[in-house]
């Protein structure tokens, strides 16, 4: 028989905010298929409160949530104490490496938006073009565009890790033929820097539908430009 957990306010304060914000996010379609990806938030001493893998996340209960450690040794239910018994493939390959790089991180999304699918499926170069505003926002640096990999694998662990490493001033990183990842500072701020990623894809590949020959090189802004870009826009009201 398992002890059901003390009561933490602040467990369940997490849990709620992650399932309104899911609710919201299958609202606007920026999830993808319900039970793909995953989101998290940081929890006090080296623990994350995360969507197990399968789960719903349109309609996300108490059961879909646990509490892991980094070493993702700990796998137990977040509100019953009961061992859960699938944890999240995705913990070891995202999460983990985005909260050890970033400690100013609080929150991690993983979603398969559809706009997010589609400039991963057409884009020919390893990051999404520099788009103004949109990326000027998302941490003065560009997309990256992770190669396949199967998920839950080593081999996208590595991937993801040297991506972050080449653009550390990112928040956001496309995956081929998959999704993407995006964080913040607050679950609020990894949800607004979602919304400005899809809406950067978007444009993308609105664009690239429109040329032939896809988007050409004299379109983007120079990447030398791109820290001055962002201080402007810091300043504009």
């Amino acid at each position: 028989m398992f002890r059901r957990r003390r009561r933490d306010p602040y467990l369940e304060i997490g849990a709620h905010t992650i399932k309104s914000v899911c609710s919201s996010l299958h609202a606007h379609d920026l999830l993808g298929p319900h039970t793909a990806g995953n989101i998290s938030i940081r929890y006090p001493e080296d623990r994350i409160i995360v969507s197990r893998a399968g789960a719903d996340l349109s309609r996300l209960h108490s059961p879909d949530l646990l509490l892991l450690g980094y070493d993702a040794t700990s796998k137990d239910s977040l509100l019953t104490g009961v061992p859960a018994r699938n944890a999240t493939s995705e913990f070891k390959t995202i999460h983990d490496v985005v909260y050890k790089k970033f400690p100013q991180t609080n929150c991690v999304l993983h979603t398969h938006a559809f706009n997010t699918v589609a400039a991963g499926l057409i884009s020919k170069e390893g990051a999404l073009p520099f788009l103004h505003y949109y990326q000027a926002h998302l941490g003065q640096d560009l997309t990256p565009v992770v190669e396949w990999a199967l998920p839950g694998t080593y081999e996208l662990r590595v991937k993801i890790v040297e991506s972050v490493l080449s653009y550390p001033r990112g928040k956001t990183i496309l995956l081929r033929n998959h999704g993407c990842v995006v964080w913040g500072s607050t679950i609020y701020d990894a949800v607004k820097n979602l919304v400005l990623l899809d809406n950067a894809c978007k444009l993308f590949v609105q664009v690239h539908s429109a040329l032939p020959k896809g988007v050409p090189s004299n379109l983007e802004i120079p990447f030398r430009d791109m820290p001055l870009l962002a201080d402007i826009l810091n300043v504009l009201p």
